[in-house]
């Protein structure tokens, strides 16, 4: 995972297994985003969010 939730909690300063932990609960939550479904992403700004967050 990249993006910004990577760098975010990444400056949490977290021991490496609770990072890799939470890192791993947004990610799969990145995958269950809906607007990966839907033809209209290089318009939509919810879409623009995705990435910038996820870096997908």
């Amino acid at each position: 995972m990249s993006g910004e939730f990577k760098n975010r909690i990444e400056a949490l300063d977290l021991d490496e297994a609770t990072k890799q932990k939470v890192l791993n609960v947004i990610e799969e939550a990145g995958f269950d985003f809906p607007c990966l479904l839907c033809s209209s992403n290089s318009t939509c700004e919810n879409f623009q969010w995705y990435l910038k967050w996820f870096n997908k």
